[in-house]
């Protein structure tokens, strides 16, 4: 029986499942990197394999693909991330339709029910798709030490970007969407099974991709169910390459895009040659450790956050995504998929005032921290004093937090990140440092 993929699964690997593969004449040299040239075109594109990993192995790039980063005037992966977040979260969120597993076998769901049930506190015949979905991407975002902070393609999107590059995606977030819809199946329960035999995998799909194998993952893709691998690959490189087509007219690019997607007959090399592009391979023997690459970063300007219902105004890297908590307040949520870095402003209101207003602001913080208290400060804002906590839930996230009680009403802002880097802290301190408290409207 062939086996099958879900898109929760490909949107967190380019493959998750054992591999079956037959001795087979290699097709495609050992590279990732490839160079779109055509008549049309004043100067040369390209086109990058990627993985949506953060294990610090994966991230030994060649030189010759700092090099076509650096010449391109653009970077594009699959979606822009800076604009797909929000629309992309009010989707899945919203669907609180029961899980189908019709088609798994009993021993498989029951193999993987015990755990879902363990981990989500919800019986696995009532989990809905939404918990579903978290439950998947909380898997594939554990992080062990030594990984980097974000995935290998929004690592070299927050590159070019803090390089200046014109950022974007080639596919639009209804290609994303669409998916997501048609791909709510029986087999949607699939990602049960994630934490136990396919994570066994992982070890060998990353040496794949560390060799630069495109014969192995054409192997592998078409040894899955037929239906998804039309979904999942050739369907949507159908519009890739057209979109590809489009925008390489326009100025240079790096395209970064699955490693999936590059080979066989309906792959985007093939593709991109049937629309009369020259697509050659570019090698390198120099591979540099990420702490080795150096370059020149510009300071983005931040969008600010006016939020005048509450009262204040902040700087964010990007537009957030207004959340109502469980209490009924309103939490602007901004992740930046670059840094790995999570933002939260909010503002609660109290009706009633104690004199002690630091230990209600302590009391409001290490609530929200949830973790291990590592460091508490006095900290000042348009003159307002206030309380900043630093925690550490282990293995998991760092965070920071203030607040600040202005009349009856409490300030609340937050950061999240999976590893306290130089870059962090810059990025941290700007965020903090921008919060003006104003008055609130009724």
């Amino acid at each position: 029986m062939k086996k099958t993929i879900t898109l929760y699964s490909y949107a967190l690997f380019f493959c998750l499942f054992p591999l079956a593969l037959a001795a087979q004449q290699k097709k495609y040299p050992s590279t990732l990197l490839w160079r779109i040239t055509g008549p049309w075109l004043s100067t040369p594109s390209y086109l990058y394999g990627t993985i949506h990993m953060t294990d610090r192995r994966l991230f030994y790039f060649s030189d010759s693909l700092y090099r076509c980063l650096e010449k391109a005037e653009g970077f594009a992966m699959e979606i822009n991330p800076d604009t797909a977040l929000n629309s992309l979260f009010l989707s899945l969120f919203s669907n609180n339709n029961p899980v189908q597993h019709d088609t798994l076998s009993s021993a498989a769901f029951i193999a993987g029910a015990k755990q879902l049930e363990n981990e989500s506190g919800v019986p696995a015949g009532k989990i809905t798709q939404k918990q579903l979905w978290l439950y998947s991407y909380k898997a594939g975002q554990e992080k062990k030490e030594g990984d980097m902070d974000s995935p290998v393609d929004t690592y070299l999107y927050n590159i070019a970007k803090r390089q200046g590059k014109k950022v974007g995606g080639i596919e639009d977030l209804a290609d994303q969407l669409g998916l997501l819809k048609e791909m709510r199946t029986a087999v949607d329960a699939d990602p049960l099974l994630y934490k136990s035999g396919n994570q066994l995998k992982m070890e060998e799909l990353k040496a794949i991709y560390v060799n630069q194998d495109l014969d192995r993952l054409e192997a592998f893709m078409l040894d899955v169910d037929t239906v998804f691998r039309d979904h999942l690959l050739y369907r949507r490189n159908k519009k890739m390459a057209f979109r590809i087509d489009s925008m390489a007219r326009v100025r240079s690019y790096l395209f970064a895009v699955g490693a999936a997607h590059l080979p066989g007959e309906k792959g985007l090399i093939a593709l991109l040659h049937a629309r009369g592009y020259k697509v050659e391979p570019i090698f390198s023997t120099q591979k540099i450790a990420p702490e080795a690459y150096h370059y020149k970063a510009i300071e983005l300007p931040w969008p600010t956050l006016h939020d005048e219902g509450n009262g204040y105004t902040v700087q964010i890297p990007g537009k957030p995504l207004p959340i109502k908590s469980p209490a009924g307040d309103i939490v602007q949520l901004y992740e930046d998929f670059g840094t790995s870095i999570v933002y939260y402003t909010m503002m609660v209101h109290y009706p009633s005032v104690t004199n002690n207003t630091d230990s209600l602001e302590l009391s409001m913080a290490k609530k929200i921290a949830g973790g291990r208290v590592e460091r508490t400060d006095t900290v000042t804002c348009n003159g307002i004093r206030g309380v900043e906590l630093r925690t550490a839930m282990i293995g998991k996230y760092f965070y920071r937090i203030r607040a600040f009680l202005k009349g009856h009403n409490m300030y609340v802002l937050m950061t999240s990140l999976k590893t306290e880097t130089p870059l962090g802290k810059a990025d941290n301190d700007r965020f903090f440092n921008s919060l003006i408290m104003t008055a609130a409207k009724d």
